[in-house]
């Protein structure tokens, strides 16, 4: 648990009162019963957000109680925030607006995981793109792309025969709306003039790109798996970048996606994660 607000126990009062809230009572059924820590943090004041040190009995308590946040939410108003200082335990009232510095998504804790997939097998699964073409079954060109898709009937792919080589560049991206946490997808890379690919993320709605994986050459006739990882900087926009090679055999495909979203992963603090 958490030892005495203000004092030596480790919590300390965050001096900006946040939002006036009603009392936090701990509801009948036993089974429904908030967090020791909560009930502390809403008893030091009804309008000012607690700050409780990084240690692991704080931690171990608030990962047992990690569907509650959103009961809370749903049955009582009340809601779980992480600021970069420190846990950040306080309450709103049901239709409370709170300051959006303090639930701002780049400093709140998720609890809950997306996962989006794209098989193109009907359209571009929200990707957009005037360059890349879906295809089922072989390339139109010979030596290059390929076969059949990885997964299903359908991927996408970049077409490099004149006039889309040398040097043109093909481009589809996608605005996910959330934080991307982690990239699995399919690629292949077959021809004598093969070009290189990108997959890059944007945190700025897609005004600047950082580069995430790269892949360059002829890697063979046949799909590879590439997973890619975001410790942090966590993008919400991610595209694919495609520049052809010299000639007609430099195409690129691409299939079976899958892009995982941050809810879920350890906040700043959870150090012994």
């Amino acid at each position: 648990g958490v030892g005495g607000v203000g004092g030596a126990g480790g919590v300390g009062v965050v001096a900006a009162p946040v939002v006036r809230s009603p009392a936090l009572r701990p509801p009948s059924n036993g089974d429904d019963a908030l967090p020791t820590d909560l009930l502390k943090a809403q008893a030091a004041s009804a309008d000012t957000y607690v700050a409780a040190e990084a240690n692991d009995a704080v931690l171990s308590e608030l990962e047992e109680t990690r569907a509650l946040p959103s009961q809370y939410e749903r049955r009582y108003g009340y809601g779980l925030v992480v600021r970069d200082s420190g846990f950040a335990l306080g309450t709103s009232g049901v239709g409370d607006d709170i300051d959006k510095s303090v639930h701002d998504e780049s400093d709140r804790r998720r609890l809950g995981t997306t996962t989006y997939t794209s098989t193109f097998e009907s359209d571009f699964d929200s990707w957009t793109t005037s360059t890349f073409l879906r295809k089922s079954g072989a390339t139109p060109s010979s030596s290059t792309g390929p076969s059949n898709a990885y997964d299903g009937s359908y991927y996408v792919f970049a077409e490099t025969s004149s006039p889309n080589s040398p040097g043109v560049e093909f481009s589809m991206y996608r605005d996910f709306g959330d934080d991307v946490a982690s990239v699995s997808f399919q690629y292949h890379m077959y021809g004598y003039t093969m070009g290189a690919v990108l997959l890059q993320g944007s945190d700025d709605g897609g005004s600047t790109y950082t580069t995430l994986w790269s892949k360059s050459g002829n890697q063979g006739n046949a799909w590879y798996g590439a997973d890619v990882s975001i410790d942090n900087g966590y993008p919400q926009w991610l595209q694919f970048v495609y520049t052809s090679g010299s000639s007609y055999t430099g195409n690129f495909a691409v299939d079976d996606m899958e892009v995982k979203m941050a809810g879920g992963r350890p906040g700043p603090l959870d150090k012994h994660k």
